[in-house]
């Protein structure tokens, strides 16, 4: 019985010795110049996240809150054992409302916070494929390839190029989006591509599509222009930040001109995921 108190003493002493230092170490580091600093930037730093804007079946990705990872900055400054800003850490905070999970909507643009847009370009054949992936290539772009799956099953010479840099998803087999053409196309896109097959595309609102793709728990595009070689003109003026463009295979002439027109207006052609990100510490 004795030896059990002695033991519990010895166990409670230790305790409290713990948590003595634990607090002690915690005081120092408050009082720490390095750390008062860090604390006093933190209104110069944090940015508030902006939700997703919803309206109806339509969303455009919100902007993460971005605000000093403060335990981690101080670390990272100790071993310099001043304050820089450039030792600074950061971490993102989600909106309230985001686009993630968010699969029964329909994606209609970036949200516009940099100069970017994403182009997508629907291969419905192989027409123009090599002198498409050679305007690109020249041009040093990142585009959006969405491909058939019977497209990859007579094209996968191609493959390989339009993937360098570029993203590749999924619109559907022989022309059409069903249950099983779907899984099809983004096992043959995932395989061949080794790019997550995570969005549908819809040129024009179909719910059924956009129903079927939710159940897969893929993201459906809506795009905000959709060009040819006749509407070029019309169009190409009012795009913006975050637009998405769409542009099928067989309109080279608009393909060719809307990545003239935009590289001169200053936009940077990004793939999907990263026009709908929502990092907001970048």
């Amino acid at each position: 019985m004795i030896n059990a108190l002695k033991y519990i003493g010895i166990l409670c002493l230790f305790c409290f010795s713990f948590f003595y230092t634990n607090k002690a170490v915690t005081v120092v580091r408050e009082v720490d110049p390095i750390m008062v600093k860090i604390r006093e930037e933190v209104e110069n730093y944090n940015k508030d996240s902006i939700d997703a804007l919803i309206k109806g079946n339509e969303i455009i990705p919100g902007v993460n809150g971005c605000v000093i990872d403060i335990n981690n900055s101080y670390k990272n400054m100790k071993r310099i054992n001043t304050y820089n800003p450039n030792f600074l850490k950061f971490k993102e905070v989600p909106p309230s409302v985001s686009i993630l999970g968010n699969y029964d909507k329909y994606i209609v643009s970036g949200n516009g916070k940099n100069r970017e847009v994403s182009l997508i370009v629907n291969m419905l054949d192989k027409e123009n494929v090599e002198l498409i992936l050679h305007i690109i290539k020249s041009k040093e772009l990142n585009v959006n390839f969405f491909v058939d799956g019977n497209f990859i099953e007579k094209n996968l010479v191609y493959i390989n190029d339009m993937k360098e840099g570029n993203e590749i998803y999924n619109s559907g087999y022989d022309g059409l989006y069903d249950r099983a053409g779907l899984l099809w196309t983004n096992s043959l896109i995932e395989s061949f591509s080794y790019n997550k097959s995570m969005y549908c595309l819809n040129s024009k609102k179909n719910d059924d599509i956009l129903k079927l793709c939710s159940r897969s728990k893929m993201y459906t595009i809506m795009p905000s222009f959709v060009i040819n070689n006749n509407n070029f003109i019309q169009n190409i003026s009012n795009i913006s930040n975050g637009s998405i463009i769409y542009i099928d295979n067989r309109n080279i002439n608009a393909i060719n001109n809307t990545i003239n027109y935009l590289k001169k207006r200053g936009f940077k052609f990004v793939v999907l995921s990263d026009l709908l990100s929502e990092k907001g510490c970048i």
